[in-house]
């Protein structure tokens, strides 16, 4: 019984760092997204398809 115990504890103690690794993952402060309207994009050329 007691290696249950024992990995049990093992396995909250894992589980509490990840905890913690998760948490500041997410105090990243992300970057405004680049929008699609602010990119003018070059004419696509047609004119290079056979006709």
């Amino acid at each position: 019984m007691s290696l249950n115990i024992e990995l049990m504890a093992e396995y909250e103690a894992v589980k509490e760092v990840k905890k913690a690794e998760r948490k500041k993952v997410q105090q990243i402060e992300w970057q405004e997204p680049i929008q699609f309207d602010d990119y003018m994009l070059p004419p696509f050329p047609v004119d290079v398809f056979p006709k």
